[in-house]
C-alpha cells in the first residue's frame, strides 16, 4: 500500500540551528530507486539540501508519514538483508565496544542504553563486553525479536520512540545510537535527549551515513551525465528511510550548543551492496586515505 505523505519546510538546520540561506541544493530523490536509467524512472521526488555551516544533508521540504509504522511494520527478516536480523555480533564490533567499556571508570557494570535496538545485535554486543543493557525499539515485532534474541525481561526493552520514551536525568554511563541517528526525524532533538540522560563524563556512540562519501559523488555525477538533476543522498520515502548525511561538523556545531565534545571521530570505508565489488575494490584505497568512505563513527563526550 502506498503511503501518505505531509512535508515539511525545513526553517533551520537540525544540527547547528543555520537559517535556509545556508543550505545549498545538491539536487531531488524520486520515493524509488533511480537505477541505472534514470530518465525513464517516475516517482515522487523531494529537493536534498546541505548546511554550508555543518555539512548537514537532508530533504527540504521534510516528508513525513502519517505513522512510523508506514516504513517499519515488516518482519526484522524482511527489513535486514544480512545477519543483523538473527543478531549476530561481527568480531569488529564486538572489538569495538569492549575498546569502550575500557573507557568508563565505574564501579560495577556501566549503566547502557540502546536507542532503537532493532535486532538486538548491538545490545548482545554491549552485554558481551560488560554493560548493564537497558533500551527501547518503537516497532513491535522487532522489539519482539530483540527479546527473543537477548532473553532480557521485558520491561528492559520497551515499546517506544525517543520522542516518547521517558527515563530520568542522569540515568545512563553510555548511549548508543547504532546506525539510528539517520532514521530520526529530528536528530539534533534526540541527541539533547541522550544529553540528559546521561551522567556527566557519559559518551553516546554513533554510527551515520557520512555526507562525504566518494561513492555517492560519482553516482550523482553519473546522474548528471544522463541529463538529470537526481542525486543518491538519504532515502526519505524508501527503503532504507534515511533522512540526513552528516559531517564532523554536525556534531561540533551541535556538541557546542548541547554541551559534549567529540572524541573520536572515524570515517569508515564500508561496503555498498548495490555497488559492482569491483569498482569498490578499486576504491577503498582512495577513501580509505581521503576520509571519504561511507560512514561515519563517533563517540561523543557529555562535559
Amino acid at each position: 500500500m502506498a503511503t501518505s505523505y505531509s512535508f515539511h519546510p525545513v526553517a533551520l538546520c537540525n544540527m547547528c540551528g543555520a537559517l535556509p540561506e545556508t543550505f545549498h541544493v545538491l539536487g531531488t530523490r524520486l520515493n524509488r530507486s533511480q537505477g541505472r536509467d534514470p530518465r525513464h524512472v517516475r516517482g515522487a521526488a523531494v529537493t536534498i539540501v546541505q548546511c554550508r555551516q555543518c555539512d548537514l544533508i537532508f530533504p527540504d521540504p521534510q516528508p513525513v508519514p502519517a505513522s512510523v509504522l508506514d516504513h517499519y511494520d515488516m518482519p526484522g527478516e524482511e527489513y535486514w538483508q544480512d545477519n543483523r536480523a538473527e543478531a549476530v555480533v561481527p568480531p569488529l564490533m564486538q572489538a569495538r565496544f569492549d575498546a569502550l567499556r575500557s573507557r568508563f571508570d565505574v564501579g560495577g557494570q556501566p549503566v547502557a542504553l540502546d536507542v532503537g535496538v532493532g535486532s538486538g545485535f548491538s545490545a548482545l554486543a554491549m552485554m558481551n563486553a560488560g554493560f548493564d543493557v537497558h533500551g527501547f525499539e518503537p516497532i513491535p515485532q522487532f522489539r519482539e525479536l530483540a527479546l527473543r534474541t537477548l532473553g532480557l525481561p521485558e520491561d528492559r526493552i520497551r515499546l517506544s520512540g525517543i520522542e516518547d520514551a521517558d527515563y530520568p536525568a542522569e540515568s545512563f554511563d553510555f548511549v548508543n545510537f547504532g546506525a539510528v541517528l539517520e532514521h530520526l526525524y529530528d536528530p539534533g532533538g534526540s541527541l539533547a535527549t541522550a544529553v540528559r540522560w546521561l551522567r556527566p563524563g557519559g559518551r553516546i556512540m554513533l554510527e551515520v551515513p557520512s555526507a562525504k562519501w566518494l561513492i555517492a559523488r560519482l553516482i550523482n555525477g553519473f546522474f548528471r551525465l544522463k541529463g538529470t538533476n537526481y542525486v543518491t543522498h538519504t532515502s526519505p520515502m524508501h527503503s532504507p528511510f534515511h533522512l540526513y548525511e552528516f559531517g564532523e561538523k554536525s556534531f561540533q556545531r551541535n556538541g557546542e550548543k548541547l554541551g559534549y565534545s567529540v572524541e573520536t571521530l572515524n570515517i569508515e570505508v564500508g561496503v555498498d551492496t548495490s555497488m559492482p565489488m569491483s569498482l569498490q575494490r578499486l576504491l577503498r584505497p582512495v577513501m580509505a586515505r581521503t576520509g571519504t568512505g561511507m560512514m561515519l563513527e563517533a563517540v561523543l563526550l557529555k562535559r
